[in-house]
């Protein structure tokens, strides 16, 4: 985790227990993982200075559900206003809305049809 003035980071999978935690994301149990506990944990402590929520693989996956549990509604003070992802371990339909963005031809985030899909370019390869 990390924050940079109002936008809040979550990192992807780094080791054995976020490749367990990933097992879990297929069966809506995203938010029951270590990384996710964290990540809850962090936003509510700090939910006054966050608004935005970004993650890359797990870590988008944990940001869109943030999103969705945190969004922030009419006359409240503090809520997410938006979350980014790239490379999501996610399911969606086209036109899901968000900023989420994926690789042509990655494994993780194939089934996120809501997302923009890039070609990377010889040098990212």
């Amino acid at each position: 985790l990390y924050q940079h003035y109002n936008k809040l980071f979550i990192a992807g999978t780094r080791d054995l227990q976020d490749a367990w935690d990933d097992l879990k994301i297929p069966f809506g149990k995203t938010m029951d993982g270590v990384r996710a506990d964290n990540a809850n944990a962090y936003y509510l402590a700090n939910q006054s200075s966050i608004d935005t929520v970004i993650g890359h693989s797990l870590g988008g996956a944990i940001a869109l559900n943030l999103e969705q549990k945190y969004k922030q509604k009419d006359g409240q003070p503090y809520g997410i206003i938006q979350s980014k992802t790239f490379g999501s371990a996610t399911a969606s339909l086209p036109g899901g809305g968000g900023d989420r963005i994926r690789y042509l031809g990655d494994p993780i985030s194939a089934l996120d049809f809501g997302a923009t899909t890039v070609i990377p370019s010889l040098s990212q390869r």
